[in-house]
């Protein structure tokens, strides 16, 4: 299935809010959706009650503050941060917090792949 089909039909279920997430801003940037479209699915997959508190789109806020809401509102102790561009012969990866925080990297649409095996990259240690 290709990556914006898989977008589309992606949903929290009853999967923690931080699995949702995780699984969003992995396929997201292989796709071709806008931020507003993203934010528009990022939404629409949202388990309730969070879905319904959620403010339909935020036109001038960004993907990344979209979904730094949805954990807020959530309660979740992760935030989402901005990859850093890396010089990679397999691509961009997520960048892993500097600090003790719980951080899960989002970036510009062209700037993000998750390689979950590479711990290195990625760091969401629940508290």
């Amino acid at each position: 299935m290709n990556p914006s089909a898989q977008l589309i039909g992606l949903r929290q279920g009853d999967r923690s809010i931080e699995d949702y997430v995780l699984d969003f801003i992995e396929l997201a940037p292989l796709t071709c959706f806008d931020e507003l479209c993203l934010m528009t699915f990022f939404r629409g997959g949202l388990s309730e009650p969070l879905s319904s508190i959620m403010p339909i789109h935020e036109p001038n806020g960004t993907l990344e503050q979209y979904i730094e809401l949805a954990l807020l509102l959530s309660g979740s102790p992760f935030t989402v941060g901005v990859a850093e561009e890396r010089d990679s012969s397999s691509g961009c990866v997520m960048a892993a917090a500097p600090d003790d925080t719980h951080k899960m990297a989002a970036a510009t649409m062209s700037h993000v792949s998750a390689d979950r095996p590479e711990s290195r990259y990625v760091s969401a240690d629940r508290p």
